[in-house]
């Protein structure tokens, strides 16, 4: 009933004006509940104050000032998108005109997909912080550090580059303009796919670019030019569908696996600058086609459609191994063969290739046999 009275009121707010759905859902789209954090909660009191049906005083104490809350109709003001002078370090939770900034200056360079500037730092900044640091090859934690804002000011700032593995609605919009221009045959995934890296290669070829597996901003833009070349049916690279049977789908999920040997390690993200332990994994596996989601070690683990291996003397190349760990968390690798495997180790502070001996035999659960 409180959820129900809250959600009434609340919806009556935004309708008439008096409460902004920016205030809570700008970078947000959850509804709020009990325990929330207060900044959140305060945006609600400070609107349900306005019609007299809230006393501010109450909860904000005599002396403590609402925050200003904007017009529901109005945008923050937009810095100058290029500019990155007004650039200053922020943290998640901040609402003001040094966030407005950075998300002008994140979405010039195409991290920052929010339809509009919002000046609060939530969960969509967050996101567009932290891909713009796994491209620049910064800690990629979300925040806006001095050093991070350093970094985004200057003019090395690299903009969004897709790679291989990676998901969300920007690889989405390149496939769809692939397959609109005849280059991608098959469903849009959302995933930077081995399907959809060979689309863009073979646009690459015939629009005279660089050949590359990544899409940088310049590709993405002549991709979606009004004069992009639509596919002639020739086939100018030498790329395979993995559809093209077992052998060639693990060769080249191997293949990539191995192109991410040396990437640092860092606690929980996914590429594809760092990676930790199930990063790498889920980064193969949206790669390969096997999965579209972005699944941890012990979701993999449980997927009963993939054979289940237990004796490491019946493993195969490809095959995704599974190990037990002092921390209770599940480790993950892939079967390179020859009693070796790539993972992603902490201890050893990045992408490694291990012999299943020692420890790892030890550790050993089982396999799974994706492919």
């Amino acid at each position: 009933m409180e959820k129900k009275l809250a959600c009434l009121i609340m919806a009556a707010l935004i309708a008439l004006g008096l409460l902004p759905g920016a205030a809570w859902a700008a970078d947000d789209t959850g509804m709020l509940k009990t325990g929330d954090p207060y900044q959140h909660v305060r945006a609600l009191q400070a609107g349900l104050s306005m019609p007299g049906r809230f006393s501010a005083a109450e909860n904000f104490g005599a002396a403590a000032v609402p925050p200003q809350i904007s017009n529901a109709h109005s945008e923050a003001p937009e810095a100058d998108a290029g500019s990155a002078d007004s650039l200053q370090a922020c943290w998640p939770g901040d609402r003001n005109d040094a966030v407005a900034a950075l998300q002008c200056r994140l979405k010039s360079l195409e991290y920052y997909n929010y339809s509009r500037v919002t000046g609060y730092y939530g969960p969509v900044t967050i996101e567009a912080v932290r891909r713009f640091q796994r491209v620049n090859g910064l800690a990629a934690d979300g925040v806006a550090s001095p050093e991070t804002v350093a970094v985004l000011a200057s003019e090395r700032a690299a903009g969004l580059i897709l790679y291989p593995g990676d998901c969300g609605s920007d690889v989405l919009q390149l496939q769809r303009r692939l397959k609109e221009l005849g280059y991608l045959i098959g469903e849009t995934t959302g995933c930077l796919d081995s399907a959809t890296v060979q689309a863009l290669q073979e646009f690459q070829a015939q629009a005279g670019c660089l050949i590359s597996s990544r899409a940088d901003q310049a590709v993405r833009a002549r991709i979606k030019s009004a004069d992009a070349p639509r596919w002639d049916g020739v086939r100018r690279t030498s790329g395979s569908v993995l559809s093209t049977g077992a052998g060639s789908t693990v060769d080249k999920m191997l293949s990539f696996a191995a192109s991410l040997a040396g990437r640092p390690y860092a606690h929980r993200t996914r590429g594809p600058s760092y990676f930790d332990s199930d990063g790498l994994i889920s980064c193969v596996l949206r790669y390969t086609g096997a999965v579209s989601a972005d699944l941890d070690a012990a979701a993999l683990s449980g997927i009963e459609s993939w054979e289940k291996i237990v004796d490491t003397g019946a493993l195969m190349r490809g095959d995704i191994l599974f190990f037990s760990s002092s921390s209770g968390a599940v480790h993950a690798g892939i079967f390179l063969g020859d009693g070796q495997f790539i993972h992603a180790s902490a201890s050893r502070g990045g992408v490694v290739v291990s012999r299943l001996a020692g420890q790892y035999q030890t550790r050993f659960l089982f396999a799974r046999r994706v492919f």
